[in-house]
């Protein structure tokens, strides 16, 4: 399988990133919950990444075979971390909707409209597809980077043997 298919691959969680950041993860004004700005950060700084990477065929071409892998490799890395971004600001995020305080004095579920509780379930969801995506995405690029480093051994031994 080529690169270039998971390229188009990066491009399902960037548009989940920018529909989540706009739509389901804007329910809260930004003087109640910094929660939520982490999580729209998060979200669509994602999203940039993806496109950066996906669009990359057309960005940045290399004829050298080491120069494509080393951006394999950044690719992998800065996936992990945006990953790991995104989880944590789900966390925060969830932990903030909860209102464990809140609820012992107050019904909470009167605070939000059926809209907005909704938001904040499909929100949490959407970031947690994105993050399986991109998983993936990471687990295909790592196999074609270590396939593509098991055929330069090859090539390198079999041109020291003749």
């Amino acid at each position: 399988m080529r690169l270039s298919n998971y390229r188009s691959l990066l491009c399902a969680p960037q548009l989940l990133c920018w529909v989540n950041a706009a739509f389901f993860a804007n329910v809260l004004p930004l003087h109640v919950c910094y929660e939520q700005l982490f999580l729209q950060i998060a979200l669509c700084g994602t999203g940039y990444l993806c496109v950066l990477h996906a669009a990359s065929t057309y960005l940045y071409q290399s004829n050298y075979g080491r120069a494509r892998q080393h951006m394999r490799i950044v690719l992998i890395i800065m996936l992990f971390i945006s990953s790991l971004c995104l989880c944590l600001a789900v966390v925060f995020f969830q932990q903030f909707t909860k209102y464990d305080k809140l609820r012992q004095s107050t019904a909470v579920n009167k605070m939000f409209t059926s809209y907005q509780s909704a938001s904040i379930t499909t929100a949490i969801t959407l970031t947690a597809l994105i993050i399986i995506i991109m998983v993936v995405v990471i687990v295909l690029v790592l196999v074609t980077v270590i396939q593509r480093v098991k055929k330069r051994d090859k090539k390198h031994l079999e041109k020291q043997a003749s």
